[in-house]
């Protein structure tokens, strides 16, 4: 008798997953935004004094890429990740992950910022 195998998904260098192939595009659509209409950024990407008025960049900031270099490895990133996680937690769950982890890390990160401003009075934080 042979024992059994747990596969624990594709090949991780196989193609991508349904969900993965449509969150692929978000960083593209970000990037291309951003070159288009630089003045974007303000609204979108996560600056510490200017997110009060725009809490939204809260959740925006994790899908935008300013560089070409940031939108390859973004979907490098979420490929082995999704081609790992998504078997296993399913599509539901996968997106709620990287919905979850972008929008906390945005907030630890402008906690952080505001929290070394007042510290320092240096505005280069912010």
């Amino acid at each position: 008798m042979s024992s059994p195998v747990i596969s624990l998904g594709t090949n991780s260098f196989g193609g991508f997953t349904r969900l993965c192939e449509g969150l692929a595009v978000v960083p593209v659509a970000g990037h291309i935004v951003v070159q288009l209409l630089p003045s974007a950024v303000t609204y979108l990407v996560l600056i510490p004094a200017r997110t009060i008025p725009f809490a939204w960049n809260l959740i925006t900031a994790g899908y935008i890429e300013q560089s070409i270099y940031g939108v390859v490895i973004s979907i490098l990133g979420l490929h082995f990740m999704g081609n790992l996680l998504e078997p296993i937690w399913g599509s539901k769950e996968f997106l709620k992950f990287i919905f979850i982890v972008n929008f906390l890390t945005s907030v630890c990160v402008f906690i952080t910022t505001i929290a070394l401003y007042y510290i320092t009075t240096q505005e280069h934080y912010l």
